[in-house]
């Protein structure tokens, strides 16, 4: 479970910000849905929505925790030298200053905070922490490296292993945590899978047939899919995915123009898919006639909006079931409202969220605000600062009187994270456009 993360100088992200899944103290007027563990004494929450003005630096904060995840499978895989990591441009002195990411996870009961900062393409430091609450709050240093120190490595006497041989054979431009895991290290293997297994990314909506009849047979949601929507009114009963033959001649076609690519872009930064198998995956969605007999109805036949919430559910479904930490950019793309408020109420509802997953998503949905299934510590806002850089806070740093409208108080600024739009005469501007036509 992700119980913080935070990170300095990523893109828009200039000072060190941070986004809490830890619940407020205070009392909140919805009850709402919180996790408890004994890892830690701080209640958790399943949700987090980010508002934010266009270019405030949501999806920025979306894509920080992104790379850090795939830095540390990256750096297992591959020596990440000559990597060009985002920092914020519009300073010249961070332009060539370090850059930091951290978090505090709840692994297999235990609470652990790791993090790592970067210079360029070269780890400059990296440590990981264990916390125990038995009688009171204790940190352990399972160990600490800095790149600058004469001494690089300090290792704690609860780190077992062979921590000294793999420090010798972990370079600059790799982590310790992901040399150690593919050297079957017991314990930083463990952590290593954390990263690699429990954060699911959406930033594009993906309506590909064929990839998302994949996912729903693999992941066996072709019931849970049909449930779902048969409760909605989108008008649909259930879904179907199935295999079609593909003919000769387009399996031809599709191989001719992969070729044809691949030879007008040799380099290894592209590549290109193209299913030359004999099947290709199809999903039908079924519908009733006047007579209450099911018709069928292929997925190009859809609207955008019946595709995008097919496409949204397996991710959704599949959290839902296995757990872990999903993160959508937009989650309202071509969703009417009352549909995203659903699909938002499937994780703070202990009944349909009984693995305890959690999501985070960015969003310009203002009905969500006065949703009362929403607590008030699981809204942020992004703003963007007259440097052009973004800082993030939640709604409960605010004072808000208790039955305000939150929604309206929104978009009337005042909790910033809205788009200025100036003294700008929009009507001039069209009718200037006109006279130089």
């Amino acid at each position: 479970m992700l119980l913080r993360f935070g990170c300095e100088n990523f893109r828009s992200i200039s000072s060190y910000q941070e986004i809490l899944f830890t619940a407020t103290p205070r009392k909140d007027d919805s009850e709402g849905l919180v996790f408890s563990s004994n890892a830690t004494n701080e209640q958790i929450l399943p949700i987090i929505a980010l508002y934010g003005a266009n270019g405030s630096g949501k999806t920025n904060l979306l894509k920080a925790l992104r790379f850090f995840t795939r830095f540390i499978t990256g750096c297992s895989a591959n020596d990440l030298s000559g990597s060009n990591i985002p920092k914020f441009k519009l300073n010249n002195e961070l332009v060539k200053s370090e850059q930091s990411f951290d978090v505090d996870v709840i692994v297999k009961g235990i609470h652990y905070h790791y993090g790592f900062k970067i210079l360029g393409d070269e780890i400059l430091e990296e440590w990981l922490y264990s916390f125990s609450y038995v009688n009171r709050k204790s940190r352990s240093v399972l160990f600490h490296r800095d790149e600058r120190e004469e001494k690089v490595y300090l290792f704690g006497k609860s780190l077992k292993g062979q921590n000294k041989n793999i420090g010798k054979i972990t370079n600059n431009h790799t982590l310790f945590l992901a040399v150690a895991a593919k050297s079957n290290h017991e314990l930083l293997e463990i952590i290593f899978d954390h990263f690699d297994s429990q954060y699911n990314f959406r930033f594009n909506l993906d309506i590909n047939e064929d990839r998302i009849a994949s996912k729903i047979q693999s992941f066996g949601l072709e019931e849970d899919i049909s449930n779902f929507i048969s409760k909605v009114d989108i008008g649909a009963k259930c879904i179907k995915t199935s295999k079609v033959k593909v003919d000769s001649k387009q399996l031809e076609m599709r191989s001719s123009v992969k070729s044809a690519l691949e030879n007008i872009f040799s380099s290894n930064e592209f590549s290109f898919e193209s299913k030359t198998e004999e099947f290709d995956l199809i999903i039908e969605v079924f519908r009733k006639d006047n007579s209450g007999n099911p018709v069928s109805f292929s997925f190009s036949e859809e609207s955008l909006g019946t595709r995008a919430l097919i496409s949204l559910l397996v991710i959704i479904l599949r959290a839902l079931k296995t757990g872990g930490t999903l993160i959508v950019d937009e989650l309202e793309s071509s969703l009417h409202t009352l549909l995203s408020l659903k699909l938002v109420e499937l994780f703070n509802s202990k009944h349909t969220n009984p693995n305890q997953a959690q999501l985070i998503f960015s969003t310009h949905e203002t009905q969500l605000l006065n949703f009362s299934n929403v607590r008030r510590d699981q809204i942020w806002f992004t703003e963007r600062c007259p440097d052009g850089s973004s800082h993030i806070a939640p709604l409960t740093d605010y004072k808000v009187p208790k039955n305000s409208n939150l929604r309206n108080g929104y978009l009337n600024g005042k909790f910033g994270a809205i788009p200025y739009l100036g003294s700008l005469n929009f009507e001039s501007l069209f009718m200037s456009a006109e006279r130089n036509g």
